[in-house]
């Protein structure tokens, strides 16, 4: 279930966040963001975790049926609305995060 007002506190509020903005991003959106972060990075070890993850030799990351069904089921609640803004969910997380 993708937070909503009614649901405190809200799990994985993290996840969902980035689901969300993921969903109402184009890949052009994602892949410029993504440009600008990596080049703001100047730790070699993560440029070398980031490395691994994009390489081509690396086999992709597959989901597990009940993962994608989680995600399916985040999208279609995020276009019904049925989603917080980003300073509730902060709220929400620092909430949860103090008991």
């Amino acid at each position: 279930m993708v937070c909503t007002p009614e649901a405190r506190p809200c799990r994985n509020v993290k996840y969902y966040l980035i689901l969300y903005k993921l969903v109402s991003m184009s890949a052009f959106e994602i892949k410029e963001k993504i440009q600008k972060r990596l080049a703001e990075i100047n730790d070699e070890t993560v440029l070398e975790d980031i490395y691994q993850m994009v390489c081509e030799d690396q086999e992709p990351y597959l989901l597990s049926t009940e993962q994608k069904a989680r995600i399916d089921l985040a999208k279609k609640e995020i276009k019904e609305g049925k989603v917080i803004s980003n300073e509730e969910a902060t709220r929400q997380a620092k909430e949860w995060l103090k008991k």
